[in-house]
């Protein structure tokens, strides 16, 4: 038998001498025989080469076999081992709807693999213990979690004017979990992006010239206005909220058998008296009819038997002889219409002024007619004023109310005066309520307390006045009639705009802009303007195009009438370029018109004037949206700061607007602090300015909430003041309010950011079915929050199939509506992409990642942020399908254009070298460059942000992640893990979802390094705290308790282990 043939030696072996190594000289070795061996996956005779050239250390094949085995470090996974990692697949898919990735001695587990070994035969299971049936220990070397890419959402829209009501960029919380209980935090990779019903960032204040209205009067637009409920319709005749009809069973009736009439309708003084007695009789025991009458005997001094005689005859000229008069006098009616008559007629004779005011009140609403509304509406001094109301009081034809300050007209008396009127005098006191409620809101204050509440005060007016003024205005009076209404139809329409009541302002401006073009012709300057007005109500619908269309032609008709210099003309074109942002995000031909506005506003006006640094402010807008160029924006805004600060004054309304505006622009570079503190100066003046429940003491608030989640996260203190402005707007401006809605929406923002997705869901579906009812279906704000909904249920309970169903729905109405290429349309893309990634549909999300990618690059160019983040997105997905060499390529493309655009200390370039060093650890397994990048990363978010911000601990965790398995570095990522807890705990609070991971990552540490007591402390204490936080069935939860389970079962406590 010949002796076995030794297997013949490399070339490169020449010079190596075997020998036998002891067992310490192996165990030297051990970390880098596994780094080549297994982290970078090479062959063994390309190992032997490497530790032999490179390391000086040269063993043979059959010694390497034999550490190997020693080691537990064979790439030939057991069969047991397949068998184990596709059962645990499938019951973590079944019971908590999880993807699973293993790793088998820190290598990946590929997805081919594990679909090659469950295709092949087994044998039947053997019987075992019910410990062992329920729960197997995990095999040695053998690591699980979920795969996870998602970051926070990149904010998509912007527009020109600040509302306070952004809607906070709404992502799922991302966490460095460790690769047995979670992974790596993905910064910024394929984000779904958070539809706005305002823009996604903090929305700027900026004084905006909307409404010519010194055609009528030139004046910034105003949005501050409350609504108050219009005419209820109910009828009952005591009712305040009845309507202008009052049924007969209004009024309660006696029977004749019964005359004792109850002691609220008999007169005092005379209660016993026989005259009275019957008086209440003949008047149908009516409440209304016998208070007229008790009114008129005092204001006349008269007596009951005169009343009787007036009462009789006027009676008899009511009733119809030709009907029964036991019929008639059913319908005690005629009794409070007789009385009206009687004291309607005494009021002309005493007071004509006080009878004419009561007519023309009967075009507005019944309730609250306030002095100061009669007062300003009609140019009239206080004590002329105060004369004619206690005229109308003493006749009881209207009643003050409680404070004194208004009066209100039962709503029978209300109905009744306007049907007295014959059809000429009906439309004379029409158009003078016009004039009244017109005039009353001509004033442009709206910056001080009470010009704010007065025209909160007085809306109810307005809405009845325009109601009535539509059905005289579609019986097409003459020209020459209404050329008044014109004016004061403006003035009107404004409230209307400010309160976002757009689509009653848009029938107003389309009335005036036809009245105008009827009686003074297309061209003429009134006409002009009332173009450019509807074209504002048309952009508060978000109805774009036709915005765009009218303001090309009031600005060509402008500039061939004015020329173009004139300041009608560049407000004009101020306004087109606000059409132009928020249509398609047409950025760089708004950036055009505004250079224009503001070099003529320069030259003509000087720089520190109003209407230039407005143009200024709106400049600056222009350049944070359009290729996020917030040095410049914020140089300008500086500027529009210092010298409104130095002409006005540090309190002025268009100051403290100045500050906010730059505040949004520092929140923005991340400069949180010094965006909080003017924010809470702001905030300060605004409240004792405005008061604290002013629409603009609000705006700021929730400006400030944003600013409190970016900046330290500080979730609890953002609630707090979400949850108030919440709760004020519902009651000044009601539930179903725009305002009132977005800042519902805002704080679901906040809930899910706090991970209790149930509040979340139940407030984004109130938002959704109220906008579906108000708006339909298809407007922008109903389809934002659609899409809000659907990253709620991404994140609350992975409820995936419904996520996609409602972002396909997104997608599908904005592009028949907005077109493919609109950026709305792509964010709904680029959202339904990473919802397809997350269900690892990859070739599907990689078509709409690349189509997104095209699209944008053609409209915003390649080196614009919302292209660089596609870019990224699509490297995201590329790397989930292991085609490593892309994605590195895309990555490290938008990391050279970020470092060349932003600097290298940008956030978003910190956020493409962490997302570079994620790929790096994916392809090839190249922890010592992923670790180098992810150093620079933290060293510099420790400097900019400081070492306890949510960003620089988020940088800790993945590096931790990176250290454990890059050698197997636990003590370092122990180290790490340890300190992002004790921050967490000291500025989150022990029970905070953040702090909850923390704890569950250092615990997966603690149990890898065989530190199991502490490691089940850790997990007992995070499991309660978890399921009182998030509720008993959330994934993280569930995972707890498998974490705990698995510690006990490893610690022998079989039985706790099965039960839980």
């Amino acid at each position: 038998m010949e002796p076995p043939k030794r297997a013949a030696r490399e070339p490169w072996e020449k010079g190596f001498k075997g020998r036998q190594y002891t067992t310490d000289e192996w165990n030297a070795q051990f970390e880098t025989f596994k780094q080549l061996y297994v982290i970078q996956d090479l062959e063994l005779p390309e190992v032997r080469k490497t530790m032999a050239c490179e390391h000086g250390f040269y063993a043979t094949e059959a010694q390497y076999k034999k550490i190997i085995k020693k080691w537990e470090l064979s790439k030939n996974i057991k069969k047991s081992t397949w068998e184990w990692m596709e059962s645990k697949r499938a019951k973590r898919k079944l019971q908590d709807d999880k993807e699973t990735t293993f790793s088998v001695n820190g290598r990946p587990v590929s997805e081919e693999k594990l679909e090659r070994a469950r295709k092949r035969p087994r044998k039947p299971a053997s019987a075992s213990s019910p410990g062992q049936a329920n729960s197997p220990p995990t095999p040695a070397g053998v690591e699980y979690y979920t795969p996870r890419f998602s970051g926070p959402a990149t904010p998509n829209q912007h527009t020109p004017r600040r509302s306070g009501d952004t809607p906070q960029a709404m992502a799922a919380t991302v966490d460095s979990l460790t690769p047995q209980y979670g992974s790596p935090a993905t910064p910024n990779q394929h984000t779904p992006k958070r539809g706005g019903d305002t823009p996604q960032t903090k929305a700027t204040e900026s004084p905006i010239a909307i409404n010519i209205a010194d055609w009528f009067t030139s004046t910034p637009i105003n949005d501050w206005f409350i609504p108050t409920p219009s005419d209820a319709n109910t009828a009952t005749a005591r009712n305040p909220a009845t309507p202008n009809v009052v049924s007969p069973a209004a009024f309660r009736k006696f029977p004749d058998n019964n005359p004792q009439p109850p002691s609220v309708v008999a007169a005092d003084a005379h209660v016993d008296d026989p005259n009275t007695l019957l008086l209440n009789h003949h008047l149908g025991y009516n409440p209304l009819a016998i208070k007229l009458a008790r009114a008129y005997i005092a204001a006349t001094s008269g007596s009951v038997e005169q009343y009787q005689i007036l009462y009789h005859e006027r009676l008899g000229k009511i009733l119809n002889p030709i009907l029964d008069d036991a019929v008639q006098a059913s319908d005690n009616r005629h009794c409070a219409t007789a009385a009206l008559e009687i004291s309607f007629e005494a009021l002309e004779r005493k007071h004509a002024q006080a009878a004419d005011l009561l007519l023309t009140c009967a075009f507005l609403h019944h309730e609250k007619f306030f002095d100061d509304f009669i007062r300003r509406g009609l140019t009239l001094d206080d004590s002329t004023v105060q004369k004619t109301i206690t005229t109308m009081l003493s006749y009881s034809l209207v009643e003050r109310d409680s404070s004194h300050s208004a009066f209100s007209i039962q709503p029978f008396v209300h109905s009744w005066l306007r049907e007295r009127l014959e059809i000429s005098k009906s439309e004379e006191k029409l158009l003078d309520a016009v004039q009244l409620a017109g005039q009353s809101v001509s004033d442009e204050g709206y910056q001080r307390p009470e010009q704010w509440a007065f025209k909160r005060r007085t809306f109810h007016h307005l809405q009845t006045c325009w109601r009535h003024t539509q059905k005289y205005l579609q019986s097409k009076p003459p020209i020459d009639k209404v050329s008044d209404v014109i004016k004061n139809i403006h003035w009107i329409a404004k409230v209307f705009e400010g309160m976002e009541y757009w689509k009653e302002a848009e029938e107003m401006r389309v009335v005036v802009l036809t009245l105008c073009k009827d009686s003074l012709g297309e061209s003429h300057l009134d006409t002009l303007a009332s173009m450019t007005n509807l074209a504002t109500a048309y952009r508060g619908q978000k109805r774009w195009s036709e915005a765009e269309e009218l303001g090309l032609k009031a600005l060509a008709m402008c500039k061939e009438v004015l020329g173009e210099s004139h300041p009608k003309t560049l407000t004009v074109m101020a306004n087109l370029a606000i059409t132009l942002k928020s249509f398609g995000q047409r950025w760089s031909e708004a950036e055009e018109l505004e250079l224009k506005v503001l070099a003529i506003r320069k030259e003509a006006l000087g720089e520190s004037h109003p209407d230039t640094l407005a143009a200024m402010g709106n400049l600056a807008i222009t350049l944070k949206s359009f290729g996020q160029r917030w040095s410049e924006a914020e140089e300008l805004e500086l500027k529009v700061l210092a010298m409104r600060k130095e002409v006005l004054g540090e309190s002025h309304p268009k100051t403290l607007a100045a500050m906010a505006n730059l505040a949004t622009t520092l929140s923005h570079l991340e400069r949180w602090s010094e965006a909080e503190e003017l924010e809470l100066k702001v905030l300060a003046m605004r409240k004792e300015v405005l008061g604290e429940s002013h629409p603009k003491t609000l705006a700021v608030m929730a400006n400030l909430a944003i600013t409190l989640q970016s900046f330290g996260q500080r979730w609890s203190e953002a609630e707090e003041l979400g949850l108030k402005v919440l709760a004020m707007r519902k009651e000044v401006l009601g539930e179903s309010h725009p305002k009132t809605l977005a800042a519902m929406a805002n704080l679901a923002t906040t809930l899910s950011h706090l991970e209790r997705w149930s509040e979340a869901e139940e407030l984004e579906l109130k938002v959704l079915a109220m906008r579906k009812e108000v708006l339909g279906e298809s407007h922008p704000d109903t389809l934002a929050v659609m899409g809000n909904l659907a990253i709620t249920l991404k994140s609350f309970g992975q409820r995936w199939s419904e996520a996609e169903e409602l972002e396909l729905k997104v997608l599908a109405m904005r592009k028949e509506v907005l077109g493919e290429s609109h950026p709305d349309t792509l964010a709904a893309m680029e959202n339904l992409a990473f919802t397809l990634f997350s269900l690892e549909r990859w070739s599907e999300a990689e078509e709409l990642d690349i189509k997104v990618l095209f699209m944008r690059k053609e409209v915003l160019g390649e080196l614009h942020p919302e292209t660089l983040q596609s870019m990224g997105n699509l490297a995201a997905t590329l790397s989930n399908m292991e085609r490593w060499s892309e994605a590195e390529e895309l990555n490290l493309k938008v990391l050279a254009m970020r470092k060349e655009v932003l600097g290298e200390s940008h956030p978003n370039t910190l956020t493409a070298m962490e997302n570079l060093a994620i790929t790096l650890k994916s392809f090839g397994q190249r922890w010592s460059e992923a670790e180098e990048l992810e150093l620079k990363v933290l060293a510099m978010r420790k400097e900019v942000l400081g070492e306890s911000h949510p960003n620089t601990l988020t940088a800790m965790e993945n590096l931790a992640i990176t250290l454990k398995s890059f050698g197997q570095r636990w003590s370092e990522a122990e180290e790490l893990e340890l300190k992002v807890l004790a921050m967490r705990k000291e500025v989150l609070g022990e029970s905070h979802p953040d702090t909850l991971d923390a704890m569950a990552n250092l615990a997966v540490t603690l149990s890898t390094l065989e530190q199991w007591s502490e490691a089940e402390e850790l997990e007992i204490k995070v499991l309660p705290m978890r399921k009182e936080v998030l509720g008993e069935l959330h994934p993280k939860t569930l995972q707890s308790m498998e974490n705990l389970a698995k510690t006990w079962s490893v610690r022998g406590r079989w039985k706790e282990a099965v039960e839980l």
